[in-house]
């Protein structure tokens, strides 16, 4: 499992809206994947699912991923992304979401 955090400092008073995009280091097979949000106040938010989110021929190299979990949330604190590899051939690899690194990600989050 990879955890990375990203603290916002801007306060956005009622979130309505979050997007996650990322960026691997060449493809990978997403129905391998559990990708969670978790916001400062500890909401979870599974944004990618794995086994039944794509099927297992589906590569992926960009992800954009949508959550409306944090609905009235504050925006302001630490954010954390998880990925998790499910495949069993791939996992414990340091640094690596399986067969691809993860080289990127970014959050935007949309409220009033």
């Amino acid at each position: 499992m990879i955890t990375e955090t990203a603290v916002v400092t801007v306060s956005i008073k009622g979130l309505n809206a979050q997007t996650l995009s990322g960026e691997l280091s060449h493809k990978i097979d997403a129905s391998d994947y559990l990708i969670e949000l978790i916001s400062p106040a500890g909401t979870k938010s599974i944004v990618l699912t794995p086994l039944n989110a794509y099927r297992s021929s589906y590569d992926m190299i960009e992800l954009s991923l949508a959550t409306h979990a944090f609905y009235g949330e504050p925006s302001a604190g630490t954010w954390t992304l998880k990925v998790t590899d499910i495949d069993q051939n791939t996992q414990n690899r340091i640094g690596h979401v399986g067969e691809g690194k993860l080289t990127e990600w970014s959050l935007k989050l949309y409220g009033r």
